[in-house]
Parts: structure tokens; C-alpha cells; sequence
């Protein structure tokens, strides 16, 4: 038969050392479980944010979606401003070509 609990003889100065005889408290497995406590706190945490700025990201402000809009609409007029530069201009320099072809052929004429 096995006894339910365990015992050893001791002197009486041992009994009376405080620091005989105490209880081994794995350090190493009390770190790892404080450290694992931790761990899920920044986990949930940091979840936490990202769902913060998902629901922000999810409710743009009004205003912000109207300026991005008008940048839109700027862009797209400031491309069709330099579209119609670009053909006058074209037909400037085209222009002057045949002026300066026409006076040519004037010029040799004369001779």
C-alpha cells in the first residue's frame, strides 16, 4: 500500500531553517506563462487597432470623398487643356512651315 502522503524525519534546527525544506517553484514555467499572458494582450490589442482603422477606412467623411472628386475632375480638365494646346500649337508650327515654304518658293521666283 502506498501512503497518500510523503514525509521525512528531520532534526529540529532544520525545522526551524526557513529556507529548508521549500517548495521548488519552476521559474522558467512561471516566465513562459507570464510571457505567454503577455503575448496574448498585445495580440488582442493590435487586432483591436486594425479593426479601429477598418471601420475608419470603411467610413470615409463625405467632404473627403467630394475633394477626391474634384482632383479627379481638375486632372481630367488639365489633360484635355493640354490636349487642345498641344493640336493649336500643331497647327501653328504647321502653319508656319507653309508661310516659310511659300516665301521660298516666291524668293526663287524672283530670280
Amino acid at each position: 500500500m502506498a501512503l497518500s502522503n510523503d514525509f521525512f524525519y528531520a532534526c529540529r534546527g532544520h525545522l526551524k531553517d526557513r529556507g529548508f525544506c521549500s517548495p521548488v517553484i519552476d521559474e522558467a514555467a512561471k516566465k513562459k506563462e507570464e510571457m505567454d499572458r503577455e503575448i496574448e494582450l498585445v495580440k488582442k490589442e493590435y487586432e483591436e487597432k486594425l479593426a479601429k482603422k477598418k471601420k475608419s477606412k470603411d467610413k470615409k467623411d463625405p467632404k473627403e470623398e467630394g475633394q477626391e472628386e474634384k482632383t479627379k475632375e481638375a486632372a481630367a480638365q488639365k489633360e484635355v487643356e493640354k490636349e487642345k494646346d498641344d493640336k493649336a500649337c500643331a497647327e501653328i508650327r504647321f502653319s508656319n512651315r507653309r508661310a516659310t515654304s511659300d516665301q521660298l518658293t516666291l524668293d526663287q521666283s524672283n530670280f
